[in-house]
């Protein structure tokens, strides 16, 4: 974190002024709310280093395009049923996964019917339209190895992305 720190802000005296024209900005993930307090903190609040947890950052990226988070939610939620309907005829409890089918059948039409979802990666996500921490995970891997666009328009507004404690971030998300 500490050499991270060095570079950030070496990064935002030599090029500050360049980025805040361009409106672009250095992004740093980290892992919790805390370690991003503190590297906000240590570089002095500058403008220009957008630091967040990783849940928050591809939130940020990926919340404009609603279309394209309801198309891979469903996508994610079949995939999810299909599976436990395998499991079925082999499953112990019967009784217990005939339940969860139902709700993600449940969970599948009503998904149909959102146009706006929402996720708060600071709190519960329980609404209707929320999605939870891993689905927002799942859903932005998916789009940003899978939607150019989406790569062209991230990489424009964070020409450099930093990630500390990359050890703890997912696999399919780096």
């Amino acid at each position: 974190t500490a050499s991270l720190v060095k570079l950030l802000q070496y990064i935002c005296d030599e090029k500050g002024t360049k980025f805040v024209r361009e409106r672009k900005k250095v992004a740093v993930i980290t892992f919790t709310n805390a370690a991003a307090e503190e590297i906000k903190r240590r570089v002095n609040y500058n403008a220009i280093a957008a630091v967040s947890t990783i849940h928050s950052f591809v939130w940020n990226v990926i919340q404009p395009f609603q279309k394209e988070i309801k198309e891979e939610y469903l996508q994610l939620l079949n995939e999810r049923l299909t599976e436990k309907e395998q499991r079925f005829p082999k499953a112990r409890n019967k009784e217990a996964l005939s339940e969860e089918i139902a709700k993600l059948k449940e969970r599948i039409e009503a998904a149909a019917e959102i146009s706006q979802f929402i996720y708060n990666p600071n709190g519960d996500n329980v609404e209707t339209n929320s999605l939870n921490h891993e689905d927002v995970i799942i859903i932005s891997s998916r789009m940003l190895s899978q939607k150019p666009m989406l790569q062209t328009i991230m990489v424009s507004q964070y020409p450099i992305l930093f990630i500390d404690e990359s050890q703890d971030t997912r696999a399919e998300l780096m």
